[in-house]
């Protein structure tokens, strides 16, 4: 009987955001249309704290939920100033995720991956109204809500090439986005 090998590599990075950072950039230097590297940077450090699917969900009375975005989105305008910034972030930052990254998923909701974009992008529109400056950039969140669609697709691209090499359960590195086509 003959028996099948499996390449298998093993990644090694410093840390989830450096090996996102360096996949993002790849992809956005191969883009027709390339979005500022501060994005990416920002989206690097996204990916790594949404690895995890706690930031999905919220625990309330012990139990686990599903973040309502939406319903977050229009009761934010009624919290502190502080609150309202983090409630902000958090739903660009999960919409992002969940339509770029976890795009596949979005098949099974009632709603379009295109309401949760759209959803994010005004969340980022209006944080950048209410913190306007990051990584001492003006209307840095107002350029992620522009951005957002770019991002969203090349964090798809990053799942679709995991997904793609079904050999490797483990990441893939830059050596092999060089190999494969990004649509």
């Amino acid at each position: 009987m003959e028996k099948k090998s499996s390449k298998t590599e093993i990644i090694l990075s410093e840390s989830l955001k450096s090996y996102f950072f360096d996949q993002l950039r790849e992809l956005n230097r191969k883009s027709l249309c390339p979005v500022p590297e501060e994005t990416i940077y920002y989206s690097s450090e996204v990916l790594e704290r949404c690895a995890f699917s706690q930031e999905f969900f919220r625990f309330e009375d012990g139990k686990v939920r599903h973040k309502i975005l939406g319903l977050e989105l229009l009761e934010a305008s009624h919290y502190s100033l502080e609150k309202k910034r983090r409630t902000y972030k958090d739903i660009g930052d999960t919409a992002l995720v969940m339509t770029g990254y976890f795009s596949k998923s979005m098949n099974d909701k009632i709603l379009s991956s295109d309401y949760y974009m759209r959803l994010g992008q005004m969340a980022y529109q209006k944080l950048d109204y209410e913190q306007p400056r990051l990584f001492d950039i003006p209307c840095f969140y107002k350029v992620m809500a522009t951005c957002f669609e770019s991002l969203a697709q090349m964090m798809s691209v990053i799942m679709r090439n995991v997904e793609g090499n079904q050999e490797i359960p483990y990441l893939l590195g830059v050596s092999e986005l060089d190999d494969r086509k990004v649509s």
